[in-house]
């Protein structure tokens, strides 16, 4: 079953998600919609079948890098530590 785009663009996802200011878990655990995963799925399929339109493959180079700067700023979240103040540095 074809489904298009979602409702929401990738990048609205992200922008209403890091706007809301998440938790260092939040970042970590984001994952964008169902909706959104699906039409991903979708495109992958078509470009392993050939049947990738122009516009289509537009799309997907963008989620592409919408991908790696989510990981990006994941790689950037320091760890969680029990008691922060102690690696501030300040004396």
């Amino acid at each position: 079953m074809s489904q298009s785009a979602p409702s929401h663009s990738p990048i609205e996802e992200i922008a209403e998600f890091f706007g809301r200011g998440p938790s260092r878990e939040e970042i970590r655990q984001f994952q964008l919609s169902d909706e959104t995963q699906t039409w991903i799925s979708e495109l992958l399929d078509k470009e392993d079948d050939g049947t990738l339109s122009a516009e289509e493959r537009h799309q997907l180079d963008e989620l592409l890098i919408i991908h790696d700067v989510v990981t990006l700023i994941r790689s950037q979240v320091p760890p969680d530590a029990p008691h922060s103040e102690e690696y501030i540095g300040y004396e």
